[in-house]
């Protein structure tokens, strides 16, 4: 039987919550670099710009996707470093 302490799955778990934090991290760059701005000044912007811009509108819905995908990697990656997890 092979056994696998808690401490060895917190490890690979923060390796691939952080890999892909990094991913994340880069395809929110991207948006910032590309409109030269964050993503709440943009927000602001495209909700209340007079004239619809439906290719803002795409990469204002795959941004905010981003930003809550961070933010749920954040959280988890949290949970990890203090312990608060189970292993089934």
């Amino acid at each position: 039987m092979l056994i696998i302490e808690k401490s060895e799955v917190a490890n690979w778990l923060l390796l691939s919550y952080k890999s892909e934090q990094k991913q994340v991290k880069d395809k929110l760059d991207l948006f910032e670099r590309k409109y030269n701005q964050s993503f709440l000044i943009f927000e602001m912007n495209i909700r209340n710009a007079e004239k619809e811009d439906f290719e803002k509108w795409d990469d204002y819905i795959e941004w905010k996707a981003y930003q809550q995908s961070l933010s749920k990697l954040n959280q988890n990656i949290r949970e990890i470093e203090k312990g608060r997890f189970k292993v089934a």
